[in-house]
């Protein structure tokens, strides 16, 4: 029995569930482990942690390409959704990539989830997307966007660098929702930023499309004076505050400023240039909004979009009559519903700011 800090990992256990056949127990004893894994950032690489990483990956992988081992469709969704987690856990282990067991995978029957969990940009072995698309649009979709993920730490392999612009670049025609949408969103810029239009373009008309969507309803009577400033970041200390903050209090002479925060209510906000707070938040697939369903702005700043899943989603309605975003997060909004872009002559060259 392995522990590290409040992961625990038995292979005797894992191997018995595995023998027992007991496949459904043996997921969630799996995907509870990667989880935990998932919360938490190892700053260095002590000889105990590189020993656990590689006794639990040197397992998992076992078992995991096993035929035998057949996963269920809940299952098989959460651990395309590790993706990412498997390939930061691989890359920190002696394995380094799952190409080995990628080989191993692609003679094998019901073999297509599996492959998906494992596949990330990390690896030298190549896999066409056509036939992932044409096996399975949805779970090759859900892959997609996972695998979006590793912009956060596999930029400076040369290898994966490569293989996540190839990624952005596949078109279909079916890849036409996404998941976990503030990776994509967020990642594509630090990627490759000449592919921003295309793809939140592809992302906004998902966003658009999605059945949360059908469910809201926006109110706007717009009185002059009122301005909405929506972030989720408005306090000391952060990057988007700090190019921004200046430019808001300017505006307080002249308007009624409104702060809506986005995401889990926060105590070091900076609240002294506005009126009103209000709160939107993203949770279990709902959006939180009904402080702002029924409103009277006539325009609605966006410092940042794209530092949460709320701003995205956001800036697709039509909250207000005059809808603008700011270099906070200074990326495409393509496809919103976005007016305006303000920028200025200290942070661009003013002859290509259309």
């Amino acid at each position: 029995m392995t522990n590290r800090n409040d992961i625990e990992f038995n292979p005797k256990q894992v191997m018995e569930l595995y023998l027992h056949q007991q496949y459904e127990l043996l997921s969630e004893k799996l995907l509870a482990i990667l989880e935990n894994f998932a919360n938490i950032n190892f700053l260095n690489l002590e000889i105990e942690v590189q020993h656990f990483v590689n006794v639990f990956i040197k397992n998992f992988l076992y078992v995991f390409t096993q035929p035998e081992y057949t996963l269920s469709d809940n299952h098989a969704i959460r651990f395309i959704e590790m993706n990412a987690t498997i390939s930061n856990l691989v890359a920190i282990s002696s394995f380094k990539t799952t190409d080995t067991y990628l080989e191993i995978l692609k003679p094998q029957p019901n073999n297509f989830v599996k492959i998906l969990a494992l596949y990330s940009a990390r690896n030298t072995v190549k896999i066409a997307y056509q036939i992932l698309f044409d096996a399975h649009p949805y779970f090759a979709g859900l892959w997609y966007s996972h695998f979006c993920e590793l912009y956060r730490s596999a930029l400076v392999n040369q290898e994966a660098y490569q293989n996540l612009i190839k990624h952005l670049e596949y078109d279909d025609d079916r890849l036409n929702n996404f998941y976990n949408i503030s990776s994509v969103y967020f990642g594509v810029t630090d990627i490759d930023g000449s592919l921003d239009r295309k793809i939140k373009h592809k992302l906004n008309q998902s966003v658009k499309a999605s059945r949360l969507f059908a469910e809201i309803h926006v109110n706007n009577r717009p009185l002059p004076k009122k301005i909405a400033i929506v972030t989720c970041v408005w306090f000391p200390g952060h990057s988007v505050y700090r190019n921004l903050s200046d430019f808001v209090e300017s505006l307080q002479d002249d308007y009624e400023l409104t702060l809506v925060h986005l995401g889990s209510i926060g105590n070091s906000l900076d609240i002294a240039s506005f009126k009103n707070i209000r709160y939107v938040e993203y949770q279990h697939d709902f959006l939180y909004m009904d402080s702002i369903q029924n409103n009277d702005f006539m325009v609605v700043f966006y410092p940042d979009i794209g530092m949460s899943q709320e701003s995205i989603i956001l800036s697709n309605l039509r909250i207000a009559p005059i809808q603008v975003c700011g270099v906070g997060h200074s990326v495409s909004t393509f496809g919103s519903e976005i007016d305006y872009f303000i920028s200025g002559a200290d942070v661009e060259v003013s002859s290509g700011a259309e």
